[in-house]
Parts: C-alpha cells; structure tokens; sequence
C-alpha cells in the first residue's frame, strides 16, 4: 500500500516538474521533492534519496536567476534540502566533492539567514552555528580537493579560523534562546512533563553534541601530517581531546533522559555517528559497546 501510494504521487509530481518554467515557477514542488526525501531517508533508501536531492537542485538552478526568492518562497521544504545537502556532503568522500560543492555551499551561507526557519524547530535542531560551520567545513574540504584558489568572500574558509568559531559558540546561551523561543511559539499554561525532561539542561546537551562532533569532522578534514606536526599541533590534540570527551559526555546525558521520556536523544544521530568514528580510531571499545549495546 505504502509503494502504491508512493509511485502515485511520484507520478503527480513529475507531472507537476513536466509544467515547470523558469517564467512561473512553483514553490509547491520543492515541498513535494522535499517530503519524498524525508520518507526516503526514513526508508534508509539512499539511491532513492540521493536522487530525489540532485533533481531537486537542478530544478533550483532551474530558479536560481528568477524572480523566485527560494528560501522564503519555498520556506521550511526548501530547508530541508538545504540540511540534507550540507549533512550528506559532511559523509561523502574527498573524491566526490567538486567546485559545485564550493557553490552550492557559498550559497547556502548565504542564505542562511534569510530561511526564517528555527533550527530548533525543524526536523534537527540543529544551532545555526553549527550549520555554519558545517558549511565551512565542506567548502574547505571541497577547495583542497579540488586545489582550487577560488576566493570565497565573507567565508572562513582555514581550518584554524573555522575551529575559533566554532568553539565560540556556546551550548548554554543557545539552549536558553531556544528554550525562550519555544514558550513565545508555544505557550503551556498547564504542566508539561515533557518539557521538564527537555529541560536547560538537555537543550545544552544537544547543542554540545552538534558542537563536539562538528569539532571533529572539521579535524578529521584536516590532512594528518598538519595535526600532528608543526607549531598548531597542540592545540588540534587538545581540541580532539575536548571534542570526543564532551560530545560523548552529551550522548550519555541525551540517553539518560531518554528513560524519563526525554525526546533530544533522536536528533543525534549524525553526532553519534561522529562519536563512533572517533571510538573506532581510538580503539575505545568501551564507549563502542554503549553505542552498539
């Protein structure tokens, strides 16, 4: 039944891409990309997915030179293409990146802030500093990749700057602004057991994974023989060291509150992710029996 109805409104929607100009383009079809790649992510079907992402950003370079201003128009659909661009970049391998990845991400930091999107209201809260950094991350990635010199303005784009922004950021004062921010959007005048468990506490635990496994996805993009020599050296070992010990620290604190129905724990999945690949490096085959456990 599922498969039915999803050939279905696969059918719909290519009859919908069929009647698509760059004179009247449909914000709707972004949505409809963009709900097809959560049921395929969801699905764990990656051929699917990965598809629907590249025609869903070919038919926004369709738009790109329109009138159509793509984060507004399309709001939160065109979000999550952008997340799950920025996220699957993050996992793809050197050799698969390419000067589109620099472009594609120089314009997303671009746009970021006109997405008037929550990130602690979306699919992953993830902290827009965090995006950021992810961005940054992919787009040196893709520049040594690809030994291109391209000047990217208004980016950092050096892995020393890039780690200085994000350890300037804090968990703390970012939980507090999201949590504020919820009771703006949603008011609860009666006793919400849930919001006692996803309380300060686990919203700055949530924020420290994104920022500890961010930390290290940006070390582990730097080649090995700049961490472990020259006068910078110590301070990657030392930013390694924080990141892993408090990006698992998080993941325990996240699970612990799970028992009392805690709900932060299932937007971690990348952050574990990190933390894994780290255990694995670091043969910490304690840690590596909790998260398989």
């Amino acid at each position: 039944m599922l498969h039915h109805h999803q050939a279905s409104a696969a059918h719909s929607m290519q009859g919908q891409i069929e009647k698509v100009t760059a004179a009247e383009p449909d914000p709707r079809i972004i949505g409809n990309l963009a709900l097809f790649l959560s049921v395929n992510i969801m699905e764990s079907a990656y051929g699917r997915w990965h598809a629907h992402l590249q025609g869903a950003k070919a038919l926004i370079d369709f738009w790109r030179h329109t009138d159509l201003d793509l984060p507004r128009s399309c709001g939160f659909g065109y979000f999550n293409l952008v997340m799950a661009d920025i996220y699957s970049t993050t996992t793809s391998p050197s050799k698969h990146l390419s000067p589109s990845t620099v472009s594609y991400h120089s314009t997303y930091l671009d746009e970021i802030d006109r997405l008037q999107i929550f990130s602690f209201d979306s699919f992953t809260p993830v902290p827009k500093e965090m995006i950021i950094t992810a961005i940054s991350v992919n787009i040196h990635r893709a520049r040594a990749t690809n030994d291109t010199l391209e000047i990217c303005e208004g980016i950092e784009t050096s892995a020393s700057g890039i780690l200085e922004y994000a350890r300037a950021f804090s968990p703390a004062i970012w939980a507090v602004e999201a949590m504020a921010a919820l009771a703006e959007t949603n008011p609860s005048p009666t006793p919400n057991p849930l919001r006692d468990v996803n309380n300060l506490d686990s919203w700055t635990a949530l924020a420290q994974s994104f920022q500890s496994a961010t930390v290290l996805y940006l070390i582990w993009s730097i080649p090995p023989d700049e961490r472990v020599g020259g006068t910078e050296a110590g301070t990657w070992a030392a930013a390694r060291s924080w990141a892993y010990a408090t990006l698992t620290t998080a993941i325990h604190d996240l699970f612990e509150r799970r028992q009392k129905k805690g709900s932060h724990y299932k937007f971690i999945l990348w952050s574990m992710l990190m933390a894994g690949l780290e255990a694995i490096v670091l043969s910490d085959h304690a840690e590596l029996g909790t998260h398989t456990g």
